[in-house]
């Protein structure tokens, strides 16, 4: 947690020097932001950020829908309005992660409450129109609901077959990557983008956004 805190702004403050000019936000204010306004509370009870979750993103909604809605549709990642709701859906993360971690029947626990957010993320958004763009409580609800059960199913998965991926444990143990990883990983993602440039233009296809 200590580490937390530095990491947190540092993300912030390498968000305001790559951000495009004619842009007042980006991914890494985003996420730097998200987790600083966690860490008071990660190590509280996982009922308590459940509920402080949940009244963060619909205090998030109710004024999106009241006040925010034009100046979050014209931001970059919704601006520094919708990092509410991107910080309740890590928030309540977290405690899906304390669910999974639970030494009885916690597994089974957290992929019902994975469900149980995917089901009514797609309830409210007959009312909520889902948008990544606005970070509205029913997109992120589903996000929250999917990611736990492809998360559970890669667990089931890694169970059943007993092999483990040790590239993507390194991922998750180490956050702050080394050298080695960060080229590693820079290399497969430029490998790939490379080769599937490589194979439209073979095709004659052209993709411009």
């Amino acid at each position: 947690m200590e580490a937390g805190r530095p990491l947190s702004l540092a993300l912030i403050g390498l968000g305001f020097l790559i951000t495009p000019a004619g842009y007042n936000w980006g991914l890494f204010q985003t996420l730097g932001t998200a987790v600083f306004l966690t860490l008071p509370v990660i190590r509280l009870s996982g009922w308590f950020r459940l509920g402080a979750g949940m009244a963060l993103l619909a205090g998030y909604q109710l004024l999106l829908d009241g006040f925010w809605t034009n100046v979050v549709h014209r931001s970059v990642w919704g601006g520094i309005q919708a990092t509410l709701s991107w910080s309740a859906m890590l928030i309540l993360a977290t405690a899906m992660a304390d669910l999974f971690h639970n030494p009885r029947h916690g597994q089974k626990v957290h992929l019902w409450s994975a469900i149980l957010s995917l089901a009514l993320g797609i309830l409210l958004s007959f009312w909520i129109p889902l948008s990544m763009h606005r970070a509205s409580a029913s997109y992120v609800l589903i996000g929250l609901g999917a990611s736990g059960i492809v998360f559970a199913g890669f667990e089931w998965l890694s169970d059943r077959t007993q092999r483990r991926l040790p590239l993507l444990s390194a991922w998750g143990k180490n956050p702050e990557a080394s050298v080695r990883l960060i080229c590693v990983q820079a290399s497969a993602f430029v490998g790939a983008l490379s080769g599937l440039a490589w194979f439209l233009e073979q095709q004659k296809w052209h993709v411009s956004l």
